[in-house]
């Protein structure tokens, strides 16, 4: 029993370092992907605050200060015309704002290959206008 153990090593090379490999390809995949994720998050909660912040203003003026908020976050798609729109809804002093988040861009993977990033979100937030 004792010769049997001593010739046993226990090395596993291969594995780890298909293991390793593996993660490496992960971690290399989550640089790129991850801030897009992050300026997508980013985005919306701009648009939520100014869904908010809708009432007694225009539409065509919240489009504007969401545009200036997010040139920061290099996200040329989002600049777009038509890409980020509020819409308002009234009905008597109350209603509804609408915002749509609509835009697509690839992701470089390291000129392997491209990932589609498609973002297609609504935020709809009561609005009050005309209350004293």
């Amino acid at each position: 029993m004792r010769d049997r153990m001593i010739r046993q090593r226990g090395e596993g090379k291969v594995g780890c370092t298909i293991s390793l490999l593996v993660l490496g390809i992960l971690v290399a995949i989550a640089i790129k992907v991850v801030p897009v994720y992050y300026a997508d998050n980013q985005i919306y909660d701009i648009v939520e605050r100014k869904a908010e912040q809708a009432s007694g203003r225009k539409s065509e003026d919240l489009e504007k200060e969401v545009r200036i908020e997010i040139r920061t976050l290099e996200v040329p798609e989002a600049m777009a015309p038509r890409a980020i729109t509020f819409r308002k809804t009234m009905s008597g002093d109350a209603g509804t704002v609408t915002a749509t988040i609509k835009y697509s861009h690839k992701v470089d993977l390291y000129g392997i290959a491209q990932w589609p990033f498609n973002v297609d979100k609504i935020v709809v937030h009561p609005v009050l206008e005309g209350i004293k």
